[in-house]
């Protein structure tokens, strides 16, 4: 029997932006998988008329029974959102390798793990979309958060390589940049950055109060991540990037041209109570 609708697969959809994702292209009549570990949490995402499954995609058995559960119910996937994911804030130093391997699980390696098995079938039928929602802290950096970027500087780079691989059989990948969104991430993380020692304590400080005002007043709702998902599901030629909301955008923009390393330097010097010195 052909196959008439296409069948998107998101990750993390118990939740924030992998939710609204699911809910949103189920509404544009996409036939739509939400995955994620805590099944109960997507069981209302059924009335949007959003299949589940259960996936934890830092377990490769879970991805397999997942997946071969999505392919015997749903269908081949045609779409693959990788959204799955999870924070680690903090020092680097004062991290365990453990605490960053089980990121690293999640943030990178599951996601390298569900492109690999996805990759085949769209490759066999000339068409797919491979999306993979990273971060504007995929592009620039912040302190406390190492870890994050290590991941996500890794899915940047994972996708411009795989682009170039897979336009040749109709297969797009592109990123998915979010900005400050609310989502249920950064909850825990900005607790943890009152929990370090002496030396850490005051910038660590004052970039969790960062982290809070900026999700207060700048935090959108996700919508805007899942409108940007579809756009690159339904463009005829998808762009390598897809940044959202608008504030995205521009603190992209000033990364790139305007803030220097000497500036990011300095503002860090400012936050931890330290003279700054432009020839150190």
């Amino acid at each position: 029997m052909k196959k008439v609708a296409k069948v998107a697969l998101v990750t993390g959809a118990s939740a924030g932006i992998g939710w609204s994702v699911a809910s949103y292209l189920a509404q544009q009549g996409i036939k739509t998988v939400a995955a994620a570990r805590r099944l109960e949490k997507m069981e209302p995402l059924k009335e949007h008329g959003v299949h589940t499954v259960k996936l934890d995609v830092s377990d490769p058995e879970s991805i397999e029974h997942g997946l071969s559960e999505v392919r015997e119910h749903v269908g081949e996937i045609d779409i693959l959102v990788n959204n799955a994911g999870i924070e680690l804030l903090g020092p680097f130093e004062l991290i365990s390798m453990e605490e960053g391997h089980r990121l690293l699980d999640v943030n990178l390696f599951g996601l390298l793990d569900m492109t690999r098995r996805c990759i085949p079938y769209m490759r066999e039928q000339r068409w797919g979309r491979i999306l993979n929602v990273t971060s504007i802290g995929g592009v620039g950096s912040m302190p406390f958060n190492a870890w994050y970027h290590v991941s996500k500087h890794g899915v940047e780079g994972l996708t411009r390589s795989l682009r170039q691989e897979l336009a040749p059989f109709g297969v797009a990948v592109a990123t998915i940049r979010p900005g400050s969104v609310k989502s249920d991430i950064w909850q825990g993380g900005v607790t943890d950055l009152r929990q370090w020692n002496a030396d850490y304590q005051e910038s660590a400080d004052y970039i969790a109060n960062h982290m809070i005002e900026v999700n207060k007043n700048m935090g959108v709702d996700p919508i805007c991540i899942a409108k940007a998902v579809h756009k690159a599901i339904t463009d005829k030629r998808p762009k390598l990037s897809y940044t959202a909301p608008a504030h995205a955008k521009i603190a992209l923009f000033l990364n790139k041209w305007i803030l220097t390393e000497s500036f990011g330097n300095k503002m860090a010097c400012t936050a931890s109570g330290l003279a700054f010195d432009p020839k150190k």
